[in-house]
């Protein structure tokens, strides 16, 4: 097998002249995307793509690929990180010219084979319009379906219409009432109704009035009015969980590579940043701050001991000062960071840990001297199995 291939070309469609991909175009989704379902969406599903290879014959590549997958998803879902990341990344964008361009679009679902799809392979690729019921007032025409004509109205009869009918006379025998063409006002009984109707109607209004301005009776006690508080309470404001960390697999080859990306950060000071298209920790500036890292070793070397490669950059006035590094809490090496080298330039010391069972486990770095203002600038952290001799 030629060590030619390259996995971020053949399998996510990342150019060479893109490496290496910022976290966005590693995902596939456009830059600054702030929509978290999507974000996840898009890593879960680059993510199952690439485990379709982890029984062929691009084995070895699959494992580095998903956690720099994995880093980049846990980097865009905290929201602390994802402003830091994208604050440097426009930065960046922007004193190279290149703008901020939407990225491509994710994984198309016909590049993922059947087991890695899930759900949304079963959905319809297109929908059918649907129409619900004419309004009042509305015809529906078919295409090409001629409709037939209105039925025409009833013209109006020119006939006019028979008057009623008058009323029946008076049956023989009945004597016809005379009728009295007088008005009301001018009866001699029309003055006495209207007083009377006056009195009434003063009545209705005293009584009604009486009974609205009754007064409350002394038994009843007042009612008290609560005071109310002197300062507002404060609503509570609920801070989100913070993500659950990345468990780092452990390569074909033994290896294990810790990015900056996915260390959780435990302290206020430090933070995670970009130098030109790769994270870094930066801020470390308390004894009391330290990083981790969640792994998981599959297959132990024939000896327990394997390499640390922590990849770095300090100052001049850091010379000197000492970290360690510990796995599990337990058996904690020591390094010193070495006048030998040039200030802000990263630099790869070498340490010797023990690992002595399989599962899962913890890296933990932590300051054990700090001389100047700054400890150093974290890149990367490498374990290498040690061979046996």
């Amino acid at each position: 097998m030629s060590d030619a291939f390259d996995p971020y070309l053949e399998w996510l469609g990342i150019e060479p002249h893109e490496h290496p991909p910022d976290h966005y175009r590693l995902l596939g989704i456009a830059r600054f995307e702030r929509d978290r379902r999507m974000i996840e969406a898009a890593a879960d599903q680059r993510m199952a793509y690439v485990r379709s290879f982890q029984t062929g014959p691009r084995v070895k590549f699959t494992q580095k690929m998903l956690n720099e997958l994995a880093g980049a998803k846990l980097c865009l879902l905290n929201p602390n990180t994802k402003t830091t990341y994208d604050a440097v990344l426009e930065g960046r964008l922007a004193a190279s010219g290149a703008g901020i361009a939407p990225g491509p679009s994710a994984l198309p679902h016909d590049l993922l084979p059947p087991s890695a799809l899930g759900a949304e392979a079963t959905q319809f690729p297109h929908a059918t319009a649907t129409v619900g019921p004419p309004r009042r007032g509305e015809v529906w025409h078919d295409a090409g379906v001629p409709q037939p004509p209105p039925p025409p109205t009833q013209p109006h009869s020119a006939t006019p219409a028979a008057p009623p009918s008058t009323a029946a006379k008076a049956t023989a025998g009945e004597d016809a009432q005379p009728q009295d063409d007088n008005p009301l006002y001018t009866r001699p009984w029309f003055p006495f109704v209207v007083v009377a109707a006056i009195v009434l109607v003063a009545g209705l209004v005293w009584g009604i009035g009486r009974t609205l301005n009754k007064p409350v009776a002394e038994s009843e006690p007042p009612v008290e009015v609560p005071d109310e508080p002197s300062e507002p309470v404060p609503p509570v404001v609920e801070e989100p969980l913070p993500p659950d960390p990345v468990v780092i697999n452990q390569e074909e080859s033994g290896a294990i590579n810790f990015q900056a990306s996915v260390a959780t950060l435990h302290g206020d000071n430090l933070q995670l940043k970009l130098r030109g298209s790769e994270s870094v920790i930066e801020g470390w500036t308390s004894e009391q701050d330290w990083l981790s890292w969640e792994f998981k070793v599959v297959s132990l070397p024939a000896n327990p001991f394997f390499k640390v490669l922590i990849t770095y950059a300090a100052d001049e006035d850091a010379v000197g000062g000492r970290y360690g590094v510990a796995i599990d809490g337990e058996k904690e090496v020591s390094g010193t960071i070495p006048a030998n080298r040039k200030p802000n330039e990263f630099h790869t010391d070498e340490l010797i840990v023990s690992i002595s069972r399989t599962g899962r486990h913890r890296l933990s770095l932590r300051a054990k001297e700090k001389p100047g203002e700054e400890l150093m600038v974290v890149k990367s952290i490498s374990l290498q199995p040690v061979k046996a001799r």
